[in-house]
């Protein structure tokens, strides 16, 4: 089971609807639930065959494979054991025959969008098709029967329908009401009736939604429900492996399936629950979802014996199996399935005999689970020979070394040569190493992109181009850079790899420096962005452009258009053009400061920016250049130097850039450039406020000029302000000529 979903009527759902079904999904949108139709997603080997089902009280029965890929485990089941073999489904063969009367049904028919909180007293109006709301007109036994079966299949679409009718069912019941109607024992102390009544409410109110009267009451019941229905089919299943299981609690108990109902919309209530709420097998399985496997360590002793919930844990975090019984930590046989279960790192809870044990870590690196170096001893993180065994198998195991190994030159290059891919857990010392990156390439050449960028340019053996893979036999095939063609090409042995873009430029914006009111989230991205340079290098030539203020384009255009008022000012906004040629300046420079400035300023406020205080709060004790204090000149700067400034001032436009490490920065913005004739509208015709424009049919030296549009009156007249600085012009519509491109 899982947490609550508010439909209107506070409920319950299986655990199973975390899970993707093929027919739809669930999602929360602000503590909403939508349920959303999808298309069925159905393996090649299922299209056009049959499945046998085989109910746990009566004869097979057929289902078309298509229709059975609504069910997630029935598609599993079908794909891991074919289409011929005979599959044994957990319920009775009237709820089955149910079930497949709604999975042939949809299979055509996709399942209507439903929204929540429920709008309507009436299925109908809340979105609900009439067939559906028709099938699942059922009395309560059934209706549980069913929920749990689209629980236990995986059939979203279903479970949500089932949810909404259990909500309608519960709506506005009492507790007493509730009690009655499932027959259940009131054995709720008071006091702690009190407590969980309050802990709803609190969660209620941290998770942002409207906590209905009878919410944890209504939960309750139809967890009881639920619980039954499985009871009465043999038990609940977790996992496709496992069989059915017996309840775990007396299902009578009100005082269980309310500490359940809590349980179910916040796993921490575990810490407050009665010691024997912490031996509910069940809740524990989902307790353990929602935590993230940490819920383990405030299971019962029992159930921490429970190889099952044990290895549920691991999978999310090996660290967990450190509260795993001892019984457990000292079975050899179940750690290693434990080490398989996850990433391999669950041995550091094991017993120290085992931590160890070579054999056992060598194994689970052969499979894929080098991590499990990280819970080895001391003494064989340490040990260079077996380190490098467990490399060999798994690049993984170099991440959990002793820190003497990790920081070897020696022993970086002896475990490249043996397995490239460890390069990606070394430092970015080591990566932009010549020997290290050589040893890598000559075992892995999968390993180009995993080096530091300083290499990547002298790699051999390497083909840059990204041609068509060669002809010939497989052997001489080489590795190229990008994704697979094709999936033959992939299934045929062709080798490629991905590499790393070698330049990064970030769009941040001046807004951090000089922002106004209302923009705490952007300022708070861009300082964000401004960073990630200084993070990203060396290793990756990364700079940041401050974006100044852009007129005609971009959400403040979008937003505003005409009305914009920094077209009053169109001096200070930077056009497409401008852009273009600060990105031309970014991309084709190298060692460039960690961001640039890019806007256009006065000449008060451009002094003040480039002033060696800019920034500085007063009152602090500034580090000012000595030639810039007051009453001292600066000194004469040697006519070699003056030289050298100029050099470096001249236009990155007059030359090629420096070649780079792949031979040079492209020139992404050379064509946008060169000089050419302007597109122009005809006379009068797709004039906007911004436009660049340019004046026609006046019969003075005004003719021919260019400007911008900042105003468009009521009478028709147009406010061009003109390029040559010689201000602003009153004409008409016909006198001006729109720059297309």
């Amino acid at each position: 089971f899982g947490s609550r979903r508010s439909l209107g009527g506070g409920l319950c759902l299986p655990h199973q609807l975390s899970t993707a079904a093929m027919s739809g999904g669930v999602y929360n949108v602000f503590q909403a639930y939508h349920f959303t139709p999808q298309e069925l997603d159905v393996p090649e080997e299922l299209s056009g065959q049959t499945l046998k089902l085989k109910p746990s009280d009566g004869e097979v029965v057929e289902l078309d494979a298509e229709a059975a890929c609504a069910s997630d485990r029935l598609k599993q089941l079908a794909c891991a054991n074919g289409v011929d073999a005979e599959l044994q489904v957990p319920v009775k063969k009237a709820t089955l025959t149910k079930l497949i009367e709604y999975m042939v049904y949809h299979k055509d028919t996709p399942p209507a969008e439903v929204k929540t909180p429920l709008v309507a007293d009436v299925m109908a109006d809340c979105g609900v098709s009439k067939w559906d709301a028709n099938f699942i007109k059922v009395d309560r036994e059934t209706l549980f029967e069913l929920m749990y079966a689209a629980g236990t299949f995986g059939i979203q679409s279903l479970t949500f329908l089932c949810c909404i009718q259990a909500a309608y069912m519960t709506k506005g019941k009492t507790g007493d009401k509730l009690r009655k109607d499932f027959n259940l024992t009131n054995d709720l102390p008071g006091e702690e009736e009190e407590r969980i009544t309050n802990a709803y409410w609190d969660i209620g109110s941290r998770k942002r939604y409207p906590p209905e009267d009878n919410g944890v009451d209504a939960v309750a019941a139809v967890l009881h429900g639920i619980q039954a229905a499985a009871e009465k089919n043999g038990g609940l299943v977790h996992g496709a492996a496992e069989e059915p299981q017996a309840a775990s609690i007396n299902l009578r108990s009100w005082r269980s399936n309310a500490w359940r109902a809590m349980v179910m919309e916040d796993w921490q209530q575990l810490f407050n629950v009665p010691d024997e709420v912490r031996d509910d097998r069940e809740l524990m399985f989902t307790a353990v979802e929602q935590s993230k496997g940490y819920a383990l360590s405030l299971a019962s002793d029992k159930l921490k014996e429970d190889k099952q919930l044990v290895l549920r844990a691991v999978h999310h975090n090996g660290d967990n199996f450190e509260a795993a019984a001892d019984s457990l930590k000292s079975d050899r046989a179940f750690v290693l399935e434990a080490l398989l279960a996850g990433d391999g790192t669950a041995l550091k809870g094991a017993s120290e005999s085992l931590r160890g044990d070579r054999d056992l870590i060598l194994s689970a690196a052969s499979k894929g689970k080098g991590g499990a170096m990280k819970g080895a001893t001391e003494s064989l993180q340490s040990n260079e020979k077996f380190v490098l065994d467990a490399i060999a198998r798994d690049a993984v195991a170099y991440k959990y070394a002793s820190e003497s190994l990790q920081g070897n030159k020696a022993f970086a290059v002896a475990a490249a040569k043996i397995n490239g891919l460890v390069v990606q857990y070394m430092s970015g010392a080591f990566r932009a190493d010549h020997d290290v990156a050589a040893a890598a390439m000559s075992h892995t050449p999968q390993a180009a992109p995993l080096l530091h960028a300083a290499r990547r340019s002298d790699l051999k053996g390497v083909d840059m181009s990204g041609g068509e893979p060669a002809t010939g036999g497989k052997k001489d095939w080489p590795i190229y850079m990008g994704v697979p063609l094709t999936a033959d090409a992939a299934r045929d042995g062709l080798v490629y790899v991905t590499a790393q873009a070698q330049k990064y430029i970030v769009f941040t914006a001046l807004s951090t420096i000089t922002p106004n009111m209302g923009q705490a989230n952007y300022i708070a991205a861009n300082a964000f962005m401004d960073k990630l340079p200084f993070y990203s290098r060396p290793e990756k030539d990364t700079v940041g452009i401050m974006w100044g203020t852009v007129g005609g384009m971009g959400m403040r255009f979008k937003a505003f258009g005409s009305q914009d008022f920094m077209n009053m000012t169109p001096d200070n906004l930077l056009s497409i053009d401008d852009c273009c040629k600060i990105l031309h300046v970014v991309c084709t420079q190298q060692d460039t400061p960690e961001w640039f400035a890019a806007n256009f300023f006065d000449e008060g406020t451009r002094n003040a920016m480039l002033s060696p205080t800019a920034g500085m709060i007063q009152g602090e004790a500034a580090a000012v250049p000595r030639a810039l204090l007051p009453g001292k000149e600066a000194a004469p700067t040697p006519p070699k130097e003056q030289k050298e400034q100029a050099e470096k001032k001249s236009s990155p436009f007059e030359k090629e850039s420096a070649a780079g490490p792949l031979g040079g920065w492209p020139q992404v913005v050379r064509s946008a450039l060169v000089e050419r004739e302007p597109v122009l509208s005809k006379p009068g015709d797709g004039i906007y406020v911004g436009a660049a424009v340019v004046l026609t049919g006046i019969k003075n030296a005004m003719n021919g000029a260019t400007g911008k549009l900042l105003q468009i009156y009521p009478e028709g007249k147009c406010r061009v302000a003109l390029s040559n600085g010689k201000g602003n012009a009153l004409l008409r519509p016909e006198n001006l000529q729109v720059v297309m491109a």
